[in-house]
């Protein structure tokens, strides 16, 4: 099945988590989508990303989080994805040294030319809108964080086969 450009027939969660949270692996996503999306609250910046296997075999949907009052160092990373993605290359490591210089000239420019679009929601995706913008060199669309949120937990529930997911207060994250 087609979700948003992701092709997530055979979807199921990576049994090896790679940071705080597991990947989503997508076996059967053959087309390079550029996807970012980034929801900044008052506390967490979260970003989702989607990479490719080698020769476009498979996908896979990244899960990561960054402080709010550093919210620089979230702009970085997902400059370093958009750089990765436009060349083609391997997505870089959240760990990785985050100093990225005053480079503005290495911003993708999409794969149609026009501009690439972020999705954000939450409070920040407003405050922080004019600096993703202009440090990205992107178009940030804001979205309904409620609709998003909807919208995530059906594609988990219809497209990540035999997957129980829970929240607990003793244990949020």
């Amino acid at each position: 099945m087609m979700f948003g450009g992701i092709n997530s027939a055979g979807a199921s969660i990576d049994a090896m988590k790679h940071g705080e949270a597991s990947d989503i692996l997508l076996p059967n996503q053959t087309e390079r989508v550029q996807k970012v999306a980034v929801d900044i609250g008052g506390s967490l910046a979260k970003v989702v990303y989607l990479t490719s296997g080698p020769r476009s075999q498979g996908g896979r949907l990244h899960f990561t989080a960054f402080e709010t009052d550093n919210v620089e160092n979230c702009v970085a990373f997902i400059r370093s994805l958009l750089d990765s993605s436009s060349q083609a290359s391997t997505v870089p490591d959240q760990d990785q040294d985050q100093d990225q210089g005053d480079d503005s000239d290495s911003q993708s420019s999409g794969q149609s030319g026009h501009a690439p679009v972020i999705m954000a929601t939450g409070g920040g995706a407003h405050r922080f809108r004019d600096l993703l913008s202009r440090e990205l060199g992107v178009e940030i669309r804001v979205e309904d964080e409620m609709e998003s949120l909807t919208a995530g937990l059906n594609f988990l529930i219809r497209e990540v086969a035999d997957e129980v997911f829970t929240y607990s207060e003793d244990r949020p994250m």
